[in-house]
């Protein structure tokens, strides 16, 4: 089987040619003969003889000695030799621009030395193609007459109506805009639309790059700049941790959509799959053998995030994820100043608030989880409760399938460095709550429409859209038992929903498929 050289050994072995190109000549580099360290297939040779064409058609300009410093400047070689590769059908991959910037790299140091530190070839601070931006990229070409002439494509392709980017965009600009130096900045508005194309449609950083006439380097820093921005203006209005009156009126939604009493939120959490960070071993590896951070979310009977956290790494136990994040952390504590103990709806019966989970989660004073498999087992009282507890989860399963379909760069794996991963997602997230706020909490808005979340009677279209993504993936099952006190509390609540003041009509019918 030949070999064929991997990208990185592409960049390294060309990157390598054009450098030996000029310090040693041409015949010196081909007889190298190497990429990446390994031998060069045929057509690797012969691209390498184009190349090296190329390189010299511009030496024998004569530019590193000319006099005129308007004729040659590193952006006006760039032009030439992309010129020269493109007449000799030399595809413009990737490998070959990073070769073209490492070369020109190189040639700067060697015109420096050739004319005595007088060089009349400048350094750039863009590639020769993105010198274009302002006129070619695709924020001027596409995104300024969308604006303008067609708001279904713009919301289509952000993910926001007009009005609404400019909302942000209002609120984001004194943290995004920078000051002109000798060329003219990234304007604020084109940080925010690329940020927000690459959140929604999960393009990766190359391909925003090439489409927006930018660095992959400059895309990176602007993406992680200006996610933490939309974080630091939405967060205060968006994602406030609730006061007592906020977790009050959260119980009364709870009940009154859900039928859970004295519930103050749905907690899950998921593995946000990133790819293997540097140097980083096993730290982010999880359980399905892929690297991730962990996002666990408090979510309300809207579908609003009230509580997120985030940065654990993929390899913490399930059981110690809970334990170990700032939410649990200050529930066990007592610090999230949550309502005391209250009557069960139209009973006498005291019971404290909780929030309810899944079987990844521990069973506590305030917080539900199901009876186990082995408990339900003609088990009628017990079915029921876990009926009931699994209906009051709904919205955070909602919210994540909400939170995936919507912002695709969920949908695969995110290329970025587990810092920028967890920016990335507390950008979403509040987006998500600003999203769903400002178009209304009905399930008919443009942000959630009619029919794709979950209801009783059919599972909801953003299933559809996210059924074969590996961007998130379910915490596992923990094996937690809890304390007595917990136990009595979950059977008080088994015991509510079978009684005339909690029971509900179609309870029956679903649990044992009537509907």
């Amino acid at each position: 089987m030949q070999w064929q050289p991997e990208a990185h050994e592409w960049d390294m072995g060309y990157a390598l040619f054009f450098h030996n190109s000029v310090v040693f000549g041409r015949e010196k580099a081909l007889s190298c003969g190497t990429v990446g360290g390994r031998h060069q297939t045929p057509a690797a040779v012969r691209q390498a003889h184009a190349l090296a064409d190329a390189l010299e058609s511009c030496l024998r300009c004569d530019f590193l000695n000319t006099k005129n410093d308007h004729e040659w400047t590193l952006s006006g070689i760039g032009y030439y030799i992309i010129g020269q590769l493109d007449s000799r059908g030399v595809s413009l991959s990737d490998w070959v621009l990073r070769g073209i910037d490492q070369w020109m790299l190189s040639l700067t140091v060697i015109a420096a030395e050739t004319v005595g530190g007088d060089s009349m070839v400048q350094l750039y601070d863009m590639r020769p193609l993105n010198d274009v931006r302002l006129e070619a990229s695709e924020f001027q070409r596409l995104v300024r007459r969308m604006q303008a002439m067609d708001e279904e494509i713009h919301l289509a392709y952000f993910r926001v109506t007009y009005q609404q980017f400019q909302t942000l965009l209002r609120k984001v600009r004194p943290y995004i805009m920078h000051r002109r130096n000798h060329r003219a900045p990234i304007s604020a508005e084109e940080r925010l639309a690329l940020t927000l194309r690459i959140l929604s449609s999960g393009m990766n950083q190359t391909t925003a790059a090439h489409s927006y006439f930018m660095g992959k380097t400059t895309v990176h820093l602007l993406l992680r700049e200006t996610c933490d921005a939309i974080y630091r203006v939405l967060q205060p209005e968006y994602l406030a941790t609730p006061t007592l009156s906020d977790w009050e009126q959260i119980s009364a939604d709870f009940w009154k959509k859900w039928n859970y009493p004295n519930c103050l939120g749905a907690i899950d959490g998921k593995h946000v799959v990133i790819k293997a960070p540097n140097n980083s071993g096993s730290s982010f590896r999880n359980y399905k053998e892929t690297f991730s951070v962990i996002l666990l979310a408090v979510v309300d009977a809207n579908y609003l995030f009230r509580i997120i956290s985030t940065g654990t790494n993929g390899k913490q136990s399930d059981g110690g994820i809970f334990a170990n994040s700032t939410f649990g952390r200050k529930l066990e504590a007592g610090d999230l100043n949550i309502p005391g103990p209250a009557p069960l709806p139209r009973t006498n019966i005291m019971s404290p608030h909780v929030f309810v989970a899944d079987e990844a989660f521990p069973l506590k004073e305030n917080l539900m989880r199901p009876f186990p498999g082995r408990d339900l087992s003609g088990n009628h009282r017990n079915r029921i409760h876990n009926y009931r507890l699994s209906r009051a989860r709904r919205p955070v399963e909602n919210a994540f399938g909400i939170l995936a379909a919507r912002w695709r760069i969920f949908r695969r794996p995110i290329e970025c460095s587990p810092d920028t991963v967890d920016k990335i997602v507390m950008a979403c997230v509040c987006l998500h709550n600003f999203l769903r706020t400002e178009t209304g909490l009905s399930n008919s808005s443009t942000y959630v429409p009619t029919g794709f979340v979950d209801t009783d009677d059919r599972d909801g279209d953003y299933r559809e859209m996210i059924h074969s993504d590996t961007g998130m993936s379910a915490i596992r099952r923990s094996g937690n038992h809890g304390s007595g006190r917990a136990a009595e509390i979950r059977e008080t609540y088994a015991d509510y929903f079978l009684s005339h003041e909690g029971f509900l009509k179609f309870q029956d019918d679903m649990i044992y498929g009537k509907y």
